[in-house]
């Protein structure tokens, strides 16, 4: 009798995180008060240097916004913050974030995260920038 319990709590179990999978799937995506640009040369090969500009242009006023960047892999990371904090920022303004880079494969990823802080609340967005390889230059609106 107690096999039996010990199925049935892990049936209950399996199914309630199987409920919970698809219902997660189908919750809004993340917003973020903020437009990100950026551009990537085509042709890149391992061995190059890249420097990648990070545009970030509110759509209403941010009172914090945390830019994270971290290469994942085929890039080494030469020059730039990897952790940039910007306050105050007025509807509309920019602020931007450079950063050298150097492929070490054939193709690099570079992971960014993007905070925003106001009041009680946080909401944020990721991109992974694709460097080399065999697609064309990448350019970024999000």
């Amino acid at each position: 009798m107690r096999g039996r319990g010990a199925i049935l709590a892990l049936a209950v179990l399996l199914c309630g995180i199987g409920g919970w999978v698809p219902m997660r799937a189908a919750q809004k995506p993340h917003w973020i008060p903020v437009e990100l640009t950026y551009s990537v040369p085509p042709g890149l090969k391992s061995g190059d240097e890249v420097t990648t500009v990070f545009t970030f242009t509110t759509t209403f006023q941010v009172p914090k916004l945390e830019i994270k960047l971290t290469p994942l892999e085929g890039l080494a990371w030469l020059e730039g913050e990897k952790h940039t904090t910007f306050e105050s920022i007025g509807k509309g303004q920019e602020r931007q974030v450079r950063v050298k880079l150097r492929l070490t494969g054939a193709k690099g990823e570079l992971s960014l995260v993007m905070l925003a802080r106001y009041g009680d609340n946080t909401s944020g967005d990721s991109v992974i920038v694709q460097y080399g390889g065999t697609s064309d230059a990448a350019t970024g609106r999000q």
